[in-house]
């Protein structure tokens, strides 16, 4: 019952009150977090040993976190998108 209520219960709540801040798009990015926190806290808490794969695992799941959470800069040829140009598009790209 604790477990139902306090921990899953509040957790819910933080999650809804994250969710409603950023948008579903970004904080759905932020579940694949939960096993690295998961194993951290095993790691803290109980004493458990981590192995290289969960350190890689933990460097391509933060890795993933970053490239899509990251604010998108300016286009790699330093030219202005059709979107920011304030044009129409040619399709002819002329």
């Amino acid at each position: 019952m604790f477990l139902a209520v306090f921990a899953s219960g509040i957790a819910f709540v933080f999650w809804l009150a994250g969710v409603r801040a950023v948008g579903p798009a970004r904080a759905s990015v932020f579940v694949n977090l939960a096993p690295v926190s998961s194993a951290l806290l095993a790691v803290l808490m109980l004493g458990e040993r981590l192995a290289l794969f969960h350190l890689a695992g933990a460097v391509l799941v933060l890795a993933g976190v970053y490239l899509v959470s990251r604010k998108p800069g300016k286009p790699a040829s330093g030219r202005e998108t059709a979107a920011g140009a304030g044009g129409t598009v040619d399709p002819a790209g002329s």
